[in-house]
C-alpha cells in the first residue's frame, strides 16, 4: 500500500513541476511578443510599479532563486508586465508617499545612466 502512495506522491510532483515550468515559458513568450504588455520604464508611474514589484518579492518566502515557487513564474518577467498579479497579491494595495516614489525613481535612473557611462 505504501508503494501506491509513493507513486501518487511522484505523480503529483511530476504534475506541478510540468506546470510550473509551462507557466514560466508562457511568461517569457508573453514579455518577448507583447511589448505593449509590458510596463514602461520610461514613465514614472510604470517605473515605480516595477521597483516596487521587485522589492516585495526579494523578501517573500515563496522566492527561490528568480522564481515563485507558488505560480513557478520568472519573478525578472512578471514583474515587467503590466497585467499580471501575485498570487499572494503583494503587490496591491500599496500607497507610496510621492516624495519616496521620486527618490527611488530618481535613483533607479541614476543607477541606470552609471551602467550606461561604464
Amino acid at each position: 500500500m505504501a508503494k501506491d502512495s509513493n507513486v501518487k506522491e511522484s505523480t503529483i510532483t511530476i504534475c506541478d513541476t510540468l506546470r510550473t515550468i509551462v507557466h514560466g515559458c508562457k511568461m517569457i513568450v508573453k514579455y518577448y511578443v507583447d511589448r505593449k504588455s509590458r510596463l514602461d520604464l520610461g514613465d514614472d508611474d510604470d517605473l515605480m510599479e516595477l521597483v516596487w514589484r521587485k522589492c516585495s518579492c526579494i523578501g517573500c518566502k515563496y522566492r527561490k532563486g528568480g522564481r515563485c515557487t507558488l505560480c513557478g513564474c520568472f519573478i525578472s518577467y512578471k514583474t515587467a508586465l503590466r497585467n499580471e498579479e501575485c498570487p499572494i497579491n503583494r503587490w496591491k494595495n500599496t500607497v507610496v508617499i510621492a516624495s519616496v516614489k521620486e527618490s527611488i525613481v530618481r535613483s533607479f535612473r541614476e543607477r541606470v545612466q552609471n551602467r550606461k557611462n561604464d
